[in-house]
């Protein structure tokens, strides 16, 4: 039965809540009439419902005008923005978010600003399944749920956002879904680019200073983000070999960690070296026809074993009997950490990422692309002010990215790969090992 300190708040909740005017005398135990008042099953209902939940929980009211009005340092670490990225981000999407969007129950709309500031705020600090569902009829624990807030997940749960920010839980979906569109609709073209031919050759050089290894592009790699399998087909082919359902996040990066091309939403099963032969990128860079205007020679990109060797996709040797070979293995890997420490800074920044037990496939599909667009703001606009993850944390992060790997000259599942490309793949390897080694 109810605690000696809680079951007086339900008491009052059910008088108050359920309009029940009780006709029992003043000696009548409390705990009787309780158990009568709950032996009502649409009383009973309503009381264990997570929307009345809400409805009886006391809300705090729209803390974002308290986040926007904050030092500096406090807004940068709840948003995981400057604040002029911010704006930035703000002014973009402020026509796109000033339709018709209202909350239920509410005078007026969610202004931009504030949506922006939710889908931040949710995105940064989504760490656990909403923890307000009630699974148990005991009195006391519903009881202790229903008078008072949690004070223990801090944001993290969908429940949590919709009472820090006063709106509904449904308003909460909605404006998350509602500002992912938008930023890749509006940001996207913007942030995400495919590098010109000057740029490629000024980002070789870069590469080539620092790493030695000459005409590096790029460099590509996959990383693998968390679902909640939808239905039985997610729970088979979205189990990855990391031991959790996913889809793959493929990306080509430049030496800052800028997103040049990303891949979103095949399935965690899904090898790494099908997805690459399966995305535009790859069709566009290898046919001949439309390679000069995307990746023109003498330019490649590096990427892992899980990857098949080309003309334009250098690969580590797979075997380090020289010591050559181990050279060469060594620089390689160092100038590929780029595309892995973007991926480190992306998941800690939008911890959702990779502590997301809320959505599935679908949706996390655009809060994926969303959240690459805006880890190229973070580059584009402001970087000295901008967000930097813990270093200790970006360490243990990528300690646990391996790459997959695969056979030296493998013929890969669904397209045939000529060996003469492999030979031309090798061919260029050797001259880039010749090129570290003088």
């Amino acid at each position: 039965m109810a605690s000696d300190h809680s079951k007086p708040a339900l008491f009052a909740l059910l008088i108050e809540d359920f309009e029940v005017r009780p006709s029992h005398s003043e000696s009548e135990d409390e705990d009787d009439m309780l158990l009568i008042l709950l032996q009502d099953p649409k009383r009973r209902r309503r009381l264990f419902d997570t929307s009345h939940e809400y409805a009886a929980t006391p809300v705090r009211g729209n803390i974002a005008e308290a986040i926007f009005s904050s030092s500096d340092e406090h807004f940068a670490e709840q948003v995981r923005l400057s604040r002029l990225q911010f704006l930035h981000v703000e002014a973009a999407l402020r026509d796109t978010l000033q339709g018709p969007h209202r909350t239920r129950g509410r005078a007026r709309a969610l202004s931009p600003r504030d949506q922006v500031l939710l889908f931040l705020y949710h995105c940064a600090h989504c760490t656990c399944r909403c923890a307000f569902l009630l699974r148990s009829c005991r009195i006391s624990s519903s009881a202790h749920l229903l008078i008072q807030p949690p004070a223990t997940h801090s944001g993290n749960s969908l429940r949590s956002i919709s009472i820090m920010f006063g709106v509904s839980l449904a308003t909460v979906q909605r404006t998350v879904m509602r500002v992912a569109h938008a930023i890749v609709d509006v940001l996207g073209p913007q942030h995400v680019r495919w590098p010109s031919h000057a740029q490629h050759a000024e980002h070789a050089q870069e590469v080539e200073g620092e790493h030695g290894l000459p005409h590096v592009a790029g460099f590509i790699d996959g990383t693998h983000i968390r679902i909640v399998p939808q239905d039985a087909r997610d729970r088979v082919y979205s189990f990855c070999r990391k031991g959790f359902h996913s889809i793959v996040l493929q990306a080509i990066t430049d030496c800052h960690g800028r997103f040049l091309s990303t891949e979103i939403g095949y399935a965690g099963r899904v090898h790494d070296a099908r997805v690459f032969c399966e995305s535009p990128i790859a069709a566009r860079i290898g046919d001949v026809q439309e390679r000069d205007s995307y990746l023109r020679e003498p330019f490649v990109l590096l990427g892992d074993a899980a990857y098949p060797l080309t003309s334009w996709l250098i690969t580590p040797y797979a075997s380090e009997a020289s010591e050559a070979n181990a050279a060469f293995n060594y620089v390689h890997s160092s100038a590929r950490m780029a595309v892995e420490r973007a991926f480190g800074k992306l998941k800690l920044q939008w911890s959702i990422l990779f502590k997301n037990n809320l959505y599935g496939p679908g949706v996390m599909n655009f809060i994926t692309a969303a959240a690459c667009i805006l880890h190229n703001i973070t580059i584009d606009v402001d970087e000295e002010h901008g967000w930097e993850p813990p270093p200790d944390q970006l360490a243990l992060l990528l300690q646990d990215d391996d790459a997959e790997p695969m056979e030296d000259d493998p013929i890969l599942p669904g397209r045939d790969r000529p060996r003469n490309k492999a030979r031309a793949g090798k061919a260029k390897r050797d001259m880039m090992k010749d090129a570290i080694m003088q």
